[in-house]
């Protein structure tokens, strides 16, 4: 199953599937216990998929994450032509750890950080 992030009306990452709804609000659907599903509000500009990779502190890697490599350079991670990268060099792998990088904050809570004007 492809997991997602978005942030809630609140400011907080909330995880699931992201689903546009009639009323035109986006929300986060999450299977919970039995036949429970909950739904929350979300931020649709703030949505962003696992990459399937992990960093050197084994933390998920999504899409809009900001990274640090081994020499210090900041990279946003994007998605483009079905494809997760770090500008244009990004190794995808399911569960896949990239010893040297690790995740220094995200375009939505650190923009300043980022590259996504850029790009």
């Amino acid at each position: 199953m492809t997991l997602f992030r978005a942030k809630n009306k609140s400011g907080k990452w909330v995880y699931g599937i992201p689903l546009n709804f009639e009323d035109g609000k986006t929300r986060m659907i999450k299977a919970g216990k039995g036949n429970n599903v909950s739904k929350v509000e979300i931020v649709p500009e703030t949505i962003g998929q696992f990459t399937g990779a992990y960093d050197a502190h084994n933390n998920m890697i999504y899409e809009g994450d900001i990274v640090k490599d081994a020499i210090g350079v900041i990279h946003t991670v994007i998605y483009d032509q079905c494809k997760y990268g770090i500008l244009s060099n990004f190794p995808q792998k399911e569960g896949h750890i990239i010893p040297e990088v690790i995740v220094v904050g995200n375009d939505y809570d650190q923009p300043e950080l980022g590259l996504s004007e850029e790009l």
